[in-house]
């Protein structure tokens, strides 16, 4: 009786140090930049936007591969406008290999509203692996326009590179 209630309880222990393991096994690459942009609209003044994008890469290794396990983006807002309010569009996100992920979950965030407008963080769970060693890169898209100003808009993307051996 001992010996199985001891194993039992091994048992549990050891599945439970083992799902640790997974969540800490993850490691995750950022980028981020702040850009803000200018419109002017024709008898409307100027208006701006301060964005702050990041781009999110969350990968593990296993047997020889790179596992992409989830990727995240999000962007935070100050708009400034008389008459026009610009607006933040969110693209896909690309691997170089031509591998595009467009299906996202929207995520709930906290972000500083004294400098920030509003927040946006979407996050997509499609697993892909790439052979090691390697190099890839990831873009996220996005948008920023303005209607009637000039330009209308902006289509930037962040980057962020790849090199596992």
């Amino acid at each position: 009786m001992k010996k199985k209630c001891f194993l039992f309880i091994l048992i549990i222990f050891l599945s439970i140090f083992c799902s640790i393991q997974n969540i800490y096994a993850e490691n995750a690459k950022a980028v981020e930049d702040i850009q803000t942009y200018l419109f002017a609209v024709p008898e409307g003044g100027w208006s701006s936007a301060k964005l702050h994008i990041r781009y999110y890469e969350y990968c593990s290794n296993a047997n020889g591969y790179m596992i992409m396990n989830r990727r995240r983006k999000w962007i935070s807002a100050k708009l400034l406008y008389a008459t026009e309010r610009p607006k933040v569009t969110f693209g896909n996100v690309e691997h170089s290999n031509g591998k595009v992920f467009s299906s996202w979950d929207c995520l709930s965030v906290m972000y500083d509203p004294t400098q920030w407008d509003y927040s946006e963080l979407y996050e997509n769970t499609e697993k892909v692996s790439y052979k090691r060693p390697g190099n890839f890169e990831g873009k996220f898209y996005y948008t920023i326009s303005c209607y009637g100003g000039i330009p209308l808009y902006y289509i930037e993307n962040v980057r962020l590179a790849f090199s596992f051996k």
